[in-house]
């Protein structure tokens, strides 16, 4: 058992802590920068998709039009919230595990630099174990908008992580990110298209009856 700082053992653990850090780090950035891409695909089909509903003098199609009047006036919108909700449960999980990455990336930087400019103590790795940390999931108001709190600090697959790693990352959520306000913008965007369509769909229901 590591008694002190001076201690050999302690030395070879604060060494596997630092490579640790250092492969968590880079492995997060490629998970990252994966979650970003697949976020912006899905809000680039469904912009063009819903877009081109909206403004096309074709949708909704003839077929709806001329059809039965529980059709145009239930069966399709209740199909467009369908389609929209699908993908903001896709939208937010790709944006959540985005913002993970990120926070966990920052966090381990932050350690890093932290060692750098002083020296680590016991007290930096001592574990932390599953059972001692709580698992809040997702509610349903963080599916319609970003909005992590402590969902994003304490879900983790680690089953033990140093307590730096922990009250590090704690300290990252506080401080918060940026890229809040850019996920906010991009849900924005997509309501406002979703209720446009929604609009323009119940109106010539309603019209054509």
């Amino acid at each position: 058992m590591i008694q002190e700082p001076s201690d050999p053992l302690f030395a070879k653990h604060l060494e596997r802590a630092e490579k640790f850090l250092l492969y968590y780090g880079q492995s997060e950035k490629v998970y990252h920068n994966h979650k970003e891409t697949m976020a912006y695909l899905s809000v680039a089909l469904f912009v063009s998709v819903f877009g081109a509903a909206f403004v096309s003098d074709n949708f909704p199609p003839e077929w709806v039009v001329k059809g039965s009047t529980f059709v145009k006036i239930v069966i399709i919108p209740l199909l467009i919230c369908f389609i929209f909700i699908l993908y903001l449960i896709y939208l937010h999980w790709q944006l959540f595990w985005r913002g993970y990455s990120a926070i966990r990336v920052q966090t381990a930087e932050d350690i890093i630099v932290r060692w750098t400019c002083l020296p680590a103590t016991l007290s930096d790795l001592e574990p932390i174990h599953h059972d001692q940390r709580k698992h809040e999931y997702p509610t349903f108001w963080q599916f319609i908008w970003p909005s992590y709190g402590k969902y994003i600090i304490e879900n983790t697959t680690m089953k033990v992580a140093p307590k730096i790693y922990i009250d590090t990352l704690k300290e990252t959520v506080k401080e918060g990110s940026p890229a809040r306000i850019h996920e906010r913008l991009l849900y924005t965007v997509s309501w406002f298209i979703f209720f446009a369509v929604f609009i323009k769909t119940a109106i010539c229901g309603f019209s054509s009856s």
